[in-house]
């Protein structure tokens, strides 16, 4: 289930950034991509499965939509960060965790636990930036080509989005420039912005996701749901072609997943 949380992009940044699916998502277990197309296949298949298991499936949407949103969930460097110790404002960190939690937590001035609050609170904030603030202007261009019809496409265009900020944003002048100084600073001062545009993007792509399911939902009028043969709910038919795995995989299956729970 860890290996649901990120897919390792094996490119090469900050001299270029991609993820291809048949390289970077694990052949055995899955990747992110993987995960959020079978959690959207099962949500669609209420006739099937057990009102938990629906539940579960929806809560993994959610979690998933966030963690595709940061970059270095998709991204296999250092096993996407968590190698690379940095300093922030003068305390040690991962760069991996850094990017989770310091840098959200200093754009929100929060000092302590993350409270319902504080999420609330910037969540109506980059709603209102959304609305008819800074990102009004591009908003529906975050929409472009999202379909629960082919959540696998979908997801796998949200993880290229998001990649592409490893170069632009994570390692903007090399991989081992990030150790070299406190990040606190001009670092932090771009960062944020990425931030601060990946949350909004995952929360309104987030909101239309739900929209979409719910609509669906509601077309079939309580009728028994029947998905096609070819669907298979266990996600098996969703993953890459066997292959030995690379070096980058071996080091994240020995690392175990991500360095932080959830």
């Amino acid at each position: 289930m860890t290996s649901f949380h990120y897919i390792d992009a094996e490119d090469d940044p900050p001299n270029s950034c991609n993820v291809d699916y048949e390289r970077d998502c694990h052949a055995e277990e899955g990747c992110i991509v993987s995960a959020i197309a079978n959690y959207t296949q099962r949500v669609q298949a209420p006739a099937e499965l057990p009102a938990q298991e629906l539940n579960y499936a929806l809560r993994w949407i959610i979690h998933f939509m966030g963690d595709i949103t940061q970059p270095l969930h998709n991204e296999a460097i250092a096993i996407g960060g968590n190698r690379i110790n940095v300093t922030f404002d003068g305390a040690p960190w991962n760069l991996h965790a850094m990017w989770d939690t310091a840098i959200p937590n200093k754009i929100r001035h929060i000092t302590g636990n993350v409270s319902l609050v504080d999420a609330e609170a910037w969540a109506t904030d980059l709603t209102q930036d959304i609305a008819s603030g800074e990102y009004k202007a591009c908003a529906q261009t975050w929409l472009q080509g999202d379909d629960i019809a082919d959540a696998k496409r979908s997801a796998l265009a949200w993880a290229r989005d998001t990649n592409l900020y490893v170069c632009s944003s994570v390692f903007p002048e090399s991989v081992e420039a990030v150790s070299e100084s406190d990040l606190g600073g001009s670092y932090f001062d771009q960062a944020a912005e990425t931030v601060q545009l990946q949350i909004a993007k995952g929360g309104y792509r987030l909101a239309n996701w739900l929209d979409q399911l719910a609509l669906a939902a509601g077309q079939k009028n309580g009728t028994m749901y029947k998905r096609s043969a070819e669907v298979d709910l266990s996600g098996r038919s969703l993953l890459p072609a066997p292959r030995e795995l690379s070096a980058a995989k071996l080091a994240r299956r020995d690392f175990g997943g991500c360095d932080h729970p959830h």
